[in-house]
This record gives structure tokens, C-alpha cells and sequence, in this order.
């Protein structure tokens, strides 16, 4: 996700007062909530794609596929390991 519209302290990560981080997370919210977006590399510009879902929803759709890899990987080295053991 990205956000080109911030400036000032509101772009900045290197502020760590208490009133810049609760304005951070204030900022990553709204970002949650907008629409997946991609660049136009015809004009630079960012435009939401054709789906409609919110970078929300694109996150724990992606966390549900990652999640589903590490188990199976997981899975895979249990059984490799099973089955490699010296009896």
C-alpha cells in the first residue's frame, strides 16, 4: 500500500512522538479502508482495479494464502522427516 498524498511529519516514519505514531496509525486505517490500487504507467497515476476490494480485504485474502503455505511446507517436512528416520 502506498499513499502519495501524505506530506510533512504525516510521511514521515523518523518522528516517534506519541502524537505523530497515533496519527500514523490514524492514516494506516483510512488506507485499509480505500480500494486496492495499481499505477497507471501510462500517466504515473494510481487507479483502483476493477474488483473493488479494499486493501483490507487483499491483505487477509494474501495472510490466507501464505498461512495455507507454511502449513503445508510445515506438513511436507513433518513427513519428510517421518519418513527419513533410521528405525
Amino acid at each position: 500500500m502506498q499513499d502519495d498524498t501524505l506530506t510533512g511529519t504525516d510521511s514521515s516514519v523518523d518522528i516517534s512522538t506519541k502524537e505523530n505514531l497515533e496519527k500514523l496509525c490514524q492514516i494506516g486505517d483510512k488506507l485499509l479502508k480505500k480500494p486496492v490500487s495499481k499505477v497507471n504507467l501510462g500517466n504515473g497515476m494510481f487507479e483502483p482495479i476493477e474488483n473493488g476490494e479494499t486493501n483490507q480485504e487483499a491483505l487477509k485474502r494474501y495472510i490466507m494464502v501464505i498461512n495455507s503455505m507454511v502449513i503445508f511446507m510445515v506438513n511436507n517436512k513433518i513427513v519428510e522427516l517421518f519418513l527419513n528416520k533410521k528405525m
